[in-house]
């Protein structure tokens, strides 16, 4: 995406996909010191963005020309994409749409780390409002990976108290 992101802008250097990426970001409201992509995927851990600046670009996305498209385009909680298996039976499954993002690290001394971990989207509450949501955590040590599955279903089980809240 990020390559792309640079063609759309008249270069071949997949780099200024990253400048085109702080553009668009910044032209929604986030603030520039709120986000650092290193990489399009996130996989590279010197990449930095605040819960704030997620917030922020998914609440004024909602304005821009590409809003239906961008909402259409996340995991819907318990129906599919990476979200597809997490509280199917919730009476939230369905009503959520929520860009997933991670960062799960191992140690040379078996130990595993989740850097961080992130939902940000869209909720249709319980009355129909429409609200944007970001959860995130950091520095989460667990001891198997089969324990991330559990840090995704606790921050999605906030998102679903939010939605029958509103």
């Amino acid at each position: 995406m990020t390559c792309l992101a640079a063609v759309k802008t008249g270069s071949t250097d997949c780099e200024q996909g990253l400048v085109a990426e702080v553009k668009t970001a910044t032209a929604l409201g986030v603030s520039k010191d709120q986000m650092f992509p290193f990489d399009g995927a996130g996989s590279d851990d010197k990449s930095r963005v605040t819960p704030t600046a997620l917030a922020t670009f998914y609440k004024q996305a909602t304005q821009a020309p590409y809003a239906t498209a961008l909402a259409d385009s996340l995991p819907i909680l318990g129906k599919d994409g990476t979200l597809a298996n997490v509280l199917t039976d919730s009476p939230a499954a369905g009503k959520i749409r929520m860009k997933t993002g991670n960062r799960v690290v191992g140690t040379p001394a078996d130990q595993i780390i989740v850097l961080g971990n992130s939902l940000a989207g869209y909720v249709e509450g319980k009355s129909g409002r429409q609200l944007t949501i970001m959860v995130a955590v950091s520095n989460v040590p667990i001891a198997t990976p089969a324990e991330f599955e559990q840090v995704t279903a606790d921050q999605s089980k906030m998102a679903v108290a939010i939605q029958q809240a509103f």
